[in-house]
């Protein structure tokens, strides 16, 4: 992955320094503007220019060999480059057929990819200028973090966001550990504290973060005393039902008799986030887990290949029933267990049921979209065709899904904050993670991405040791 350099490694880059004003009229003020989105990177990229960061990029040959690595992915099994080629099951209505081959063509004779590519810089830039005004981080807490963190995620291919992710990443991290390392003493290093608090979130980013950022003795510090937290707080907990705050055999060992009931799903979608912050732990080696982590992770994942989703056709409201949504979000959650937040690639052996889910319901999460203007489902379902390796050239959802995501961009004026949502998804001040998940989902699904390599001891070696053990179980169990 990229490295960065500072030519002042100890002081904190904070989002004053980061993405100051750089105009003298409103425009660039940190407000609500339209345009402060834009400046957020506009200054950004006037820092970099006066060399406070310099990214020692990749060389041109091993560019040229993640992308085809990247490339090794996608193929005719994997992406389907016209409507003809899908199974008629996967294939949208006749209707939305047509509906969507009227969507109009990027302006100015401009190429799909380039129009994706600057609608999803804009989608960060107003993610950016969001969670910068004055008291969202502390609002945001650590989806503060996971936000922007998105563009440092396979983003070799967008340095300059990558450069904004890793160093606002680290200044968000600083902030949020404050008060944990503030309270220890009287709340922390006990067990409940771990996924109580976002100590078991905080501690797995500051890894990661310490290892694409030059040395920076706060980073350091903090890091060290939230892995101290942690090994205390594990220590305490002993035992892997503790440590989860459940026994893995009650949850695992039998299916739901209605996996429409919304609390199961939430119970579902819970321990899918928490097993994700788990793999980031594995992938530190500074945090000892209790025994069998990693076996308790496989089997979840494995717990899915024969969970019973149902069919559209099921649920009593169709595509508008609330519970077929949220199982589609439970879908798309699940694979950050894997990818990392698309930091690494997705093979269809690695999940069958996954590809089957996306590929089947794609088009049920477009067309309810157009009837209730909700848009961050469809958007995550594309983002997933990326992680498979496709792009618009060479499959028809992924092409149809960034089609229909810049139609609504435009009509709202190229303003991802000003696209208006209904049915309960409506983008308020008052909300401001619901304000957030639209330009966040947008950019996930729009840009492109150079996988990182999963080398020895990082989160994705590890993800292919968990996905080994999984395809065991599911093999043992089949036989």
């Amino acid at each position: 992955s990229e490295v960065l350099s500072l030519d002042d490694d100890e002081g904190l880059v904070g989002p004053s320094i980061l993405f100051g004003a750089i105009s003298s009229d409103d425009s660039c003020d940190g407000g609500s503007s339209p345009t402060s989105g834009n400046c957020a990177l506009m200054a950004l990229q006037l820092r970099a220019s006066l060399d406070l960061v310099e990214v020692q990029a990749h060389s041109s040959e091993a560019r040229a060999r993640r992308e085809d690595a990247d490339h090794e992915h996608s193929g005719p099994s994997i992406c389907f480059p016209s409507y003809e080629t899908l199974p008629d099951a996967w294939r949208p209505s006749k209707e939305l057929e047509a509906q969507l081959r009227l969507l109009p063509s990027p302006p100015d004779g401009q190429g799909l990819d380039r129009a994706a590519e600057a609608a999803a810089r804009g989608a960060y830039g107003e993610l950016v200028s969001l969670i910068r005004r004055p008291g969202n981080v502390k609002k945001l807490g650590h989806d503060a973090l996971d936000a922007m963190l998105i563009g440092a995620s396979a983003g070799g291919n967008m340095p300059d966001i990558q450069r904004t992710s890793l160093l606002y990443s680290r200044d968000i991290l600083i902030e949020l550990s404050g008060d944990i390392l503030d309270n220890a003493s009287a709340k922390h290093g006990k067990c409940d504290s771990l996924f109580g608090s976002d100590l078991s979130i905080l501690v797995g980013y500051g890894h990661y973060l310490r290892l694409q950022l030059p040395q920076n003795s706060s980073l350091d510090a903090t890091q060290a005393a939230l892995e101290k937290l942690a090994n205390l707080a594990v220590s305490d907990c002993g035992r892997l039902d503790r440590f989860l705050n459940f026994t893995p055999d009650e949850r695992l060992n039998k299916y739901p008799s209605d996996p429409t009931d919304s609390d199961q799903i939430d119970v579902l979608f819970g321990m899918a986030l928490q097993a994700t912050n788990i793999m980031f732990m594995l992938a530190n080696p500074n945090v000892k887990l209790p025994a069998n982590t990693l076996d308790y992770v496989a089997k979840l994942w494995a717990y899915f290949f024969d969970y019973p989703f149902p069919d559209v056709a099921s649920y009593a409201e169709g595509i508008m029933d609330n519970a077929f949504v949220q199982n589609s979000y439970l879908v798309t959650h699940i694979p950050y267990m894997l990818t990392g937040f698309q930091r690494f690639a997705l093979k269809v052996d690695d999940a069958p049921w996954l590809f089957q889910y996306l590929r089947l319901n794609f088009y049920s999460t477009i067309a309810q979209s157009v009837k209730n203007h909700h848009f961050d489902l469809a958007a995550e379902f594309v983002d997933l065709f990326r992680q498979y390796g496709c792009t618009e050239e060479n499959d028809i959802q992924l092409r149809d899904g960034t089609r229909y995501l810049l139609s609504v961009y435009r009509e709202a004026g190229s303003h991802w904050l000003d696209i208006k949502q209904t049915d309960g998804y409506e983008h308020t001040d008052a909300d401001t993670y619901a304000q957030s998940h639209l330009p966040w989902t947008a950019f996930i699904a729009l840009r492109r991405r150079l996988f990182e390599e999963p080398t020895e001891g990082s989160f994705g070696a590890i993800d292919r040791k968990m996905v080994a053990l999984a395809l065991k179980r599911t093999g043992d169990h089949e036989s």
